[in-house]
């Protein structure tokens, strides 16, 4: 949290004064709780995005904490959700990919349905969502017509995160090791010390930097060129089920359904 200095009395009262915000400190936006149930969500046009297990869809302003309904409840089944120029993507639990219009919820099928059905992480790079399924298959979609190309070789059936940076992809496998891969060819090495990320439940990438959380609480920053990280702020993240980039921040949302803004600098 930003934290807070008592510093002096007048008369009677203590008097606290605010200090500085530091990396890793965080605030709550909104009021505490009114984001339990999330699914899948991303940020766009600097708006976050989410589905309820209800199948709401809503727009949260980031500057304010205030939220509104989108749409229809067409999203019980929404497992991941991505952001491609002006459009939100989503991957159904039955595999479907819908292309989804961010101002009125109205959405459409793209590609073959149940397509997606094995995906089990994915990220966006240069206008392309990459995804890996279950199988270890690395593949490559074009979000205008769903079309899918696979790409290497099949991997990539550790994998628990997957994240673009520049130019490359990087996974955090389920041994907790960080890997960049060429999304050319699928090829892939290790960066960092093996196992280094094992207790990874969150993370996100701000500029060239990849920011996790892990289930102790600690919040970290990797430099994924040399695998380097660095811990920030206090162990206040052992709850964090989502977490998104926004700017020159990082969004959360807690097991209680609570919404964070973490500052990075």
């Amino acid at each position: 949290m930003i934290r807070k200095t008592c510093a002096f009395f007048i008369g009677a009262f203590l008097v606290c004064l605010s200090v500085s915000a530091k990396p890793g400190d965080w605030k709550r936006l909104g009021n505490p709780g009114e984001w339990l149930g999330t699914t899948a969500g991303t940020i766009l046009g600097g708006k976050l995005y989410t589905t309820e297990g209800s199948g709401k869809l809503y727009v949260t302003d980031l500057t304010a904490g205030t939220w509104k309904e989108i749409g229809k409840p067409d999203f019980a089944g929404t497992r991941f959700m991505f952001a491609v120029d002006q459009t939100l993507y989503t991957i159904e639990l039955d595999g479907a990919l819908y292309a989804v219009n961010p101002s009125d919820g109205s959405w459409k099928s793209v590609g073959t349905p149940g397509d997606f059905k094995l995906t089990t992480a994915g990220a966006v790079l240069g206008g392309k969502i990459y995804t890996v399924d279950s199988t270890g298959d690395l593949i490559e979609v074009n979000p205008a017509d769903g079309s899918r190309k696979k790409i290497g070789k099949p991997d990539f059936a550790g994998t628990k995160f997957l994240f673009a940076v520049e130019n490359d992809l990087f996974s955090i496998e389920s041994d907790g090791s960080l890997y960049r891969i060429n999304p050319a060819d699928g090829t892939w090495k290790g960066v960092g010390k093996p196992g280094d990320w094992a207790l990874t439940i969150g993370g996100t990438v701000v500029g060239k930097n990849i920011f996790t959380a892990e289930s102790s609480g600690a919040f970290y920053v990797t430099d994924p060129s040399t695998g380097k990280w660095v811990k920030l702020g206090e162990n206040d993240f052992v709850k964090t089920q989502h977490m998104w980039a926004g700017g020159e921040n990082i969004y959360s949302i807690e097991s209680d359904g609570s919404l964070y803004e973490i500052y990075l600098k």
